[in-house]
Formats: C-alpha cells, sequence, structure tokens
C-alpha cells in the first residue's frame, strides 16, 4: 500500500455537546429543556415525553444535548439508562434502577430503592402477566403465583413506591430518566418496560424522556393485542408517553453543507492532489449534489457515505472517473443490492448481453428479437432499483443512467471517449471499481502517465522502441494498441512526438520478421495502425500537423523491416513533403 495514502474517516457517534451540532437540534432541545425546568419548579406527578425518530435521524444525539444542558441545573439529577444492553427482563429491570442515582436525593431514598428493585424485578414475569391486554385466567395465575412467593407484595409495592416518592419530594430534587433504544428490544421486553415506567417507577417528581422509533415499537407492541392492529401499538404507547416530539428531517441545504465540508477535507488529504483536473473535481461535486444526495435522508447516512469515500478515493482516485466512482460508492449506502446486481453483471452491462442471447433463439422476425432483448432489458433495470423505497426509485434511475449511459441510453459515445474518461461503463475500467487496484494484464494510470512522459521527451526512436517492446511483453498487444489509442486521442503530443511514435512502432520486434505486405493477424497490423495515426492527426488540424522531415526519412529507413515501400509512400503524400 502507498504509505502515503490517508484514510480521514469519520465517527459514526452521537454528538455529546452542543458545539458539535451541525444539524441545527438546538431549537428542539432548548424546547424539551425549558419544559422540563419549568415542570421542575414545582411538585408534579410522573411525566414522560417521547422523541420519536428513524434510524439514524439524531435521537441519541438529541438525548446528549438535552442531558448537557439540564445537568446545569441544580435541582434536576440526571440518570440515563440503555435497557439494550442487558440480556434478559429481570436484568433489565434490575440495573434500571441501579442506573438511578439517588446519592443527591437522599440516604433513606438510596436504602429504600434497594428493597423496592428486587421486589417488582423478581416478580417480572408475573407482571408482564398480569397487566398484559386480553391475559383473563393467566392474570389469575399470575396473581396466585406472585403472592405465594411474596406474602407482603401489596403492602411492601405501594407502601415503597409511596416513600421513594416521597424522598424525592422532600429533596426538593428532580429526577431526570433518560432511555435510549428502546426500538432494539424484543416485544416482551419493551412492554416489560412500559410497565415499569406507567407503574412501577412512576414517583413523584420524575420525568421520563424516552427515544425511539415508534413504529417499530408500535409495531412490537400490536402482538400483544387479538386483532395485532399496529394501531394498538400506537394506542398503547400514547397512554404510556404523555408529550410527543417527532424529530424533524433534516434539510437537504444542511446534508448537503456538512457533505461539501468533509469531502473537501478527503480531497486535500490525498497525495499528489496535482495529478487531478480540477475539471474533474468540480464534475465530481456537481454529480454527488445532482445525483446522490438526493436519495439520502440521515445525517448518518451521510456520514456512512463520507466514510465509504474515504477509504476509496484514496485508491482509486488516479485510475478512474471521480465522479462515476463517487455515484456508485453511494449505491453502497442507499441501494446496496444494486451495487452488487453492477458488480456481478459486467457482460450484461457491458456487453449488451441480452441482445447476444436473443441472436441464439428462434424468432418469427428480427423485430420480434429486438422487442425480446429490450424487454429482457428493461426487467433488468428494474431488478435495479426494485429493493429501493418508490419515492427514491426515479431519482436511483437518475443516477444509474448517468453512470451506465451506454447500457441505459444505448448511447453512441465512441469507446475512447469512455475510456478516456476512464467511465464505469468502459470495458477496461469496469473491473478496478470493484477490486480496488489495476488488474495486472491492464496499464495503470501511472504506469500511462510515464509512457506518455516518455513519448513526449524520448530523443530518439530506438530508446523509445525499447520501452513499446517492453509493455507490449509485459501486457500484450492489444493492451499496449488500447493505451496508445487512448494517448493520441488525448491530443497532448506534438508532431516530432507522433513522428518518434511512429519510427519506434515500425521498430517493433514483430515488424523484423515480416515477408508479408499485411499481416493475418489484426494485432500486428502497425503498418495500418501508422497510416491511421498520421491521417487522423493530419485530418483533425486541417493540414496544419506537418511530420518532420527526420521523421520521414526515418520511416523509409526503416521500412524494411516493416517490408513495405507502399507505407513510405503514403507518409509522404500524406505529410505533402
Amino acid at each position: 500500500m502507498n504509505p502515503n495514502l490517508s484514510f480521514n474517516i469519520s465517527e459514526d457517534s452521537p454528538i455529546t455537546t452542543a458545539k458539535d451540532d451541525v444539524f441545527g437540534r438546538k431549537r428542539i432541545v432548548d424546547a424539551v429543556v425549558q419544559t422540563i425546568i419549568n415542570k421542575s419548579q414545582s411538585k408534579h406527578t410522573c411525566f414522560t415525553t417521547g422523541i420519536y425518530g428513524k434510524w439514524g435521524d439524531g435521537k441519541t444525539s438529541t438525548l446528549n444535548l438535552i442531558s448537557e444542558q439540564l445537568n446545569q441545573q441544580e435541582n434536576i439529577i440526571i440518570s440515563c439508562f440503555n435497557p439494550w444492553l442487558f440480556k434478559d427482563q429481570e436484568s433489565l429491570l434490575l440495573d434500571f434502577f441501579n442506573s438511578i442515582d439517588g446519592k443527591n436525593i437522599s440516604q433513606d431514598f438510596v436504602k429504600g430503592l434497594k428493597k423496592y428493585a428486587p421486589i417488582v424485578s423478581l416478580g417480572l414475569s408475573g407482571l408482564v402477566n398480569i397487566f398484559a391486554p386480553g391475559a383473563g385466567t393467566m392474570m389469575e395465575k399470575g396473581v396466585t403465583t406472585f403472592i405465594d412467593k411474596l406474602p407482603d407484595l401489596k403492602e411492601n409495592v405501594n407502601s415503597r413506591k409511596k416513600q421513594l416518592s416521597e424522598e424525592i419530594v422532600k429533596s426538593q430534587k428532580h429526577l431526570v430518566i433518560i432511555i435510549d433504544d428502546v426500538d432494539r428490544l424484543d416485544k416482551s421486553e419493551i412492554h416489560a418496560l412500559f410497565k415499569l415506567i406507567k407503574q412501577t417507577a412512576s414517583f413523584d417528581n420524575t420525568i421520563f424522556i424516552i427515544a425511539m422509533d415508534k413504529e417499530m415499537v408500535a409495531k412490537a407492541l400490536c402482538s400483544f393485542y387479538e386483532n395485532g392492529d399496529i394501531q394498538a401499538g400506537h394506542n398503547f404507547i400514547e397512554k404510556i408517553i404523555q408529550a410527543q416530539l417527532y424529530l424533524p428531517k433534516i434539510s437537504q441545504g444542511q446534508l448537503l453543507q456538512y457533505f461539501t465540508l468533509k469531502f473537501k477535507a478527503i480531497l486535500s488529504n490525498l497525495p499528489n492532489t496535482d495529478l487531478i483536473d480540477e475539471r474533474e473535481i468540480l464534475e465530481a461535486q456537481y454529480n454527488i449534489h445532482k445525483y446522490a444526495l438526493p436519495l439520502f435522508e440521515t445525517a448518518r447516512q451521510i456520514i456512512q457515505y463520507i466514510n465509504v469515500l474515504s477509504f476509496s478515493l484514496p485508491l482509486l482516485y488516479t485510475e478512474v472517473n471521480i465522479s462515476d466512482l463517487c455515484l456508485l460508492e453511494a449505491l453502497k449506502i442507499v441501494s446496496p443490492e444494486a451495487y452488487k446486481t453492477i458488480r456481478n453483471n459486467k457482460a450484461r452491462i457491458l456487453g449488451q448481453m441480452p441482445d447476444g442471447v436473443y441472436m441464439l433463439v428462434r424468432f418469427a422476425s428480427d423485430q420480434e428479437r429486438k422487442e425480446a432483448a429490450e424487454k429482457e432489458k428493461q426487467d433488468f433495470i428494474e431488478m435495479l432499483t426494485i429493493n429501493t423505497p418508490h419515492h427514491y426509485q426515479y431519482e436511483l434511475h437518475y443516477l444509474l443512467g448517468k453512470i451506465l449511459p451506454s447500457y441505459f441510453y444505448s448511447s453512441t459515445v465512441p469507446t475512447l471517449e469512455y475510456d478516456s474518461s476512464k467511465r464505469l461503463c468502459s470495458e477496461r475500467y469496469f473491473e478496478k471499481y470493484f477490486i480496488y487496484d489495476t488488474p495486472s494484464n491492464i496499464i495503470s494510470e501511472d504506469n500511462i502517465d510515464v509512457l506518455t512522459n516518455e513519448i513526449k521527451t524520448s530523443i530518439d526512436a530506438k530508446r523509445l522502441n525499447s520501452t513499446f517492446d517492453y509493455y507490449i511483453q509485459k501486457y500484450s498487444i492489444d493492451e499496449f494498441t488500447r493505451v496508445l489509442q487512448l494517448i493520441l486521442y488525448k491530443r497532448t503530443l506534438q508532431k516530432e512526438n507522433i513522428g518518434k511514435l511512429c519510427v519506434a512502432l515500425s521498430l517493433l520486434k514483430s515488424n523484423s520478421s515480416r515477408t508479408r505486405f499485411t499481416e493475418t493477424d489484426h494485432a500486428k497490423q502497425w503498418e495500418l495502425f501508422i497510416v491511421d495515426t498520421l491521417n487522423i492527426h493530419i485530418n483533425n488540424y486541417d493540414n496544419e500537423v506537418r511530420l518532420s522531415k527526420t521523421s520521414i526519412r526515418s520511416l523509409r529507413l526503416y521500412r524494411k523491416s516493416l517490408n513495405i515501400l507502399q507505407l513510405y509512400l503514403v507518409c509522404l503524400l500524406l505529410s505533402n513533403f
């Protein structure tokens, strides 16, 4: 691995302080904090607040910011509890009480809590059955079992709970209990936790702040009801939660601003940034904003995307098209199945495989065959987007068409254009996007740059010829020819460079044993390649490009190695020499 590579990975963890808030959560946090402060000005019964959001919406970050502000209030005691960390219901309940910081309330409260916790925790299974909707005879059995084990249960539970409430009120403190990751629990644990909040731990001067994905929790709870209706789950939640707050979606503007800042940091850490064309960077930024970012909904998705790019860009930024790479990497976040499907279907995507397959099938007409091939193609395109939420399928189709224009739109762009731009839809570059390296039979971009520079600076054709023979032997004639065509296509060579290039080609080892005008092996028809090279460059510059006398004389000198006097004559005529 290149020791100069730097992978600048962003932490995908919740923020803990307001100074790190880049998504404008302050307004919501201030509203929740002020509500709690107002509530804590006097005695009150237990109060519950729910903070709702999907995965990655920033629920934990919001809780941390609320906690940061409330910790500044002398009469408020914060206790944080994450029920997801515990393996069963009994340990969940016991650790809930252990998480309550009672030392700042009173010693009597601490002692009372230590006696109260085992009573309600050890009888958890009974509590769950007793309070489960529609329990029927199970309730009677639960009560019997419970009372058999703890004869003084009724007196103990009620009196101890009352004593604990009195101790909190007497201390003039208010207990704020923050609970996160409720949606990660199984359905029985969720039900037990809510019963705990509603009945067992509903002390006076106590406020619960509960963060969750409400839809997921409602689906889990609905199984406790005979009809299995999700609305019943919502109704149950609303009996527990008195104040409900839905986190708003982060605006596209905020996501864009955050991504742009991080993307610039990735680019600034790349080694040899002088190798990057500024236009390519601008194109990548424009295409990311237009095609990729509209598919992201949460800050977590953006952070994951940034981390994916932090890994792939340092490895590939000189080897592939940066814009195509960034758009392809976005699929890993928003549609992993589409990414895998593209990776595993190179022949279909680049070779128009459906049409080739249908050539082998008997159809009534050529039109019928074409229609069948087109249907196969459309079915494949639909497969790329089928697992994406419906409201994002159009945007995803738009992105896929951008990185695979030759397949989606039957593009007529020349193959050399895709090769020159190192596009994903180039047969030579496709695999680089997925293996994070250059295949051993392909000349890397670094070596292409070295070869280009040698063509420009070589003092004579013989030295250049040695370089050409090296590349042919290490890779192949086909790969070497492809790279030469690519170098010529970019039009960075001067007329002297082109002349030496043609002479060096005439000196190749494969030409020394020629006995005929044109070889039958297409890959060895260097005389045609030379003529085409001269013709293309002359025609494209309106006869302004003229090979030097030295180059023409050199071609004549080495014509025997090609065994064709005609080549010299053609070159002579084309150059008007």
